[in-house]
């Protein structure tokens, strides 16, 4: 799934306080997926559909 999203130019984005609770850091996220916190993230989708995973 992250391929084809990441073909069909889907921005994905992690939550910097999920990465935390589960212990993961930015630098262990799959290629084409950025980390971001809720208002940086927010303030990027403003106009965008939205997907909660």
């Amino acid at each position: 799934m992250l391929t084809t999203a990441r073909e069909l130019g889907i921005v994905m984005t992690a939550c910097t306080t999920g990465l935390h609770l589960c212990g993961l850091t930015a630098n262990q996220l799959p290629e084409g997926v950025e980390a971001a916190g809720m208002v940086a993230f927010l303030a990027d989708a403003k106009d965008s559909e939205l997907l909660f995973v």
